[in-house]
Parts: structure tokens; C-alpha cells; sequence
């Protein structure tokens, strides 16, 4: 009686809930009191446990389903093919500018170079270890060109004839920082682009060894047309 009466739980509810908490007050005070009768459970408690319970669940079950909704919208919009991909080229991009400027010396420009391929590369994905190689490099390389700049203006206010190994000392130091970090630089993305160079070379091997195959096989087959 109590569906038929009200089929959509969430327009009474309140109403309902009161009406059968009343009706269970009413049952408490006129069932006598012995403990076989308390120990089964009144079929009115059932109804009232049912009809308090499910809009609960049903709100709970829109709100779970409303959620997972808006989680998987929001996986499919940061998911964007080849978005890390570019990321590394214009990192890759930058850390070049910043190995050549390390080398000659422009530890200022080497600076903001570096600075912008760690920008560039904060957005990506941090499980990646392709994101995390460059990551590191873009890291590292700032340090550098900081540390180098560092000792460089430290050396420049050093007054060469009062400390002149002191400030002798400060210039190796941060041109040795320079030079074994842009060479190492330069030596990862030279390894990348020689990489690059081997796929492609692989991938062309494999296309011009498919299409020979297939000239020689059309080849035999008008060899054994002409002799049939």
C-alpha cells in the first residue's frame, strides 16, 4: 500500500517518515511486553527501515553515478594525444639553446633558456620517465647556469691585484661548471637525435624491403603468366 501510495519516494518522504514513526510509537505502546514477541522484528519496523532507507541509497547511487561522470570528463579532457610529446621537443628545443650558451660562456642567458624548458616541462605527465629525463636535465641545467652566474659576479667584484688567485679560482670554477654540463648536454641531445635518425633509417629500410618484395612477387607472377 505505502508504494502504491507513493511510487516516488523523494516527493513525501518526510511526511511518510513521520506518519510511520507514529504508527510504530502506536505499536510499541500496545504490544504487551515479553521477550519472545520483542525478539522478531514488527513487519511496521521493516516498513519503516525500507521506506527511510532507499531514498537515501537512491540519492547516494546519483550522486556516486553523477561523480564518476564528471571524474571520467575530466580524464578525457586532460588526455590529449601527443601532449608530452611536444612538451619534450620544446624542452629538448631550449635545453640546446642552453648547452651552447653554457659553452660560450652566457651563463645569464643560459639562465632564462633553462628556466623556460622547466616551465615548459612542469605540465607533463611525472610517471612518464621520458618526462622525468628531461625534467631532470631542465632542472639541472638551471642550477648550473645559476651556480655559474653566481661565481661570476662573485669574481667580478674580487679585486685582481689584492686577491688575484681568489679570483683565478672563481673563474675555472664556474667555466669547468659550464663546459662539463653543456658537453653532457650536448651529448644527451645528440644521442636523441641520433636515435631519431636510427628509427627513421629502420622504418625506411623496412618500407623500401616491403616494396621490393612486392615488385619481385608481381615480377614472378607475369614470369609465370607468360610461360603458362
Amino acid at each position: 500500500y505505502l508504494h502504491w501510495y507513493n511510487p516516488h519516494p523523494h516527493a513525501h518522504a518526510s511526511l511518510v517518515t513521520v506518519t510511520l514513526h507514529f504508527l510504530a510509537a502506536l505499536v510499541i505502546f500496545t504490544t504487551p511486553s515479553s521477550s519472545s514477541q520483542l525478539s522478531v522484528p514488527h513487519p511496521l519496523f521493516l516498513l519503516i527501515g525500507h521506506a527511510t532507507i532507499m531514498p537515501d541509497r537512491q540519492s547516494q547511487n546519483i550522486r556516486s553515478s553523477g561523480t564518476n561522470n564528471i571524474i571520467m570528463q575530466d580524464d578525457n579532457s586532460t588526455q590529449v594525444s601527443g601532449f608530452n610529446r611536444t612538451k619534450r621537443q620544446w624542452a629538448r628545443g631550449f635545453l640546446w639553446i642552453t648547452s651552447l650558451l653554457l659553452i660560450f660562456d652566457k651563463p645569464i642567458f643560459s639562465l632564462l633558456s633553462s628556466s623556460c624548458a622547466v616551465y615548459t616541462m612542469h605540465g607533463g605527465a611525472w610517471l612518464s620517465h621520458k618526462n622525468i629525463k628531461w625534467m631532470g636535465a631542465s632542472i639541472i641545467s638551471f642550477l648550473i647556469s645559476l651556480y655559474a652566474l653566481a661565481l661570476r659576479i662573485n669574481s667580478d667584484f674580487v679585486n685582481e691585484e689584492k686577491a688575484y688567485e681568489l679570483k683565478t679560482m672563481l673563474d675555472i670554477k664556474h667555466r669547468v661548471a659550464e663546459i662539463v654540463w653543456g658537453g653532457l648536454l650536448l651529448l644527451m641531445l645528440g644521442l636523441t637525435v641520433k636515435e631519431r635518425i636510427d628509427n627513421a633509417i629502420d622504418v625506411t629500410s623496412d618500407v623500401m624491403g616491403s616494396i621490393s618484395n612486392t615488385l619481385s612477387t608481381k615480377k614472378k607472377d607475369k614470369a609465370k603468366m607468360k610461360s603458362g
